[in-house]
């Protein structure tokens, strides 16, 4: 990952607050940014673990519906909605915006970097 595509990842979010015309508080935008792509990574780096690990078990379950449920509430503070996904191969953690603005191939929301 490059630091260009966090600091885009940032200042569209930030700019997705503006648009829907809601208060940007910079600090807990950035915490919660911050969380977010720590967490996805966390979550693809699972992801590809579970496609290709025969030891996978019920604390490896635990473990992603723990990380899932972080995700959901970091995410619920700067997007309107979140998509996760199981498939290593593409994006596994992204941001609905509240402009419906999309950096995927799929056009299903905006793609936390890393994850």
């Amino acid at each position: 990952m490059k630091r260009n595509d966090l600091i885009e990842f940032a200042v569209f979010v930030a700019d997705d607050f503006a648009r829907a015309g809601r208060a940007i508080l910079p600090g807990a935008l950035a915490d919660d940014l911050t969380a977010l792509v720590r967490l996805g990574k966390a979550h693809r780096r699972l992801m590809e673990r579970q496609c290709s690990d025969a030891t996978w078990g019920p604390r490896d379950d635990a473990r992603v519906a723990e990380i899932r449920r972080r995700i959901k509430t970091h995410a619920e503070a700067v997007a309107p909605g979140v998509r996760i996904g199981d498939d290593p191969r593409g994006c596994t953690v992204k941001l609905v915006l509240h402009t419906g603005r999309t950096n995927d191939f799929g056009g299903e929301g905006w793609c936390v970097p890393g994850a």
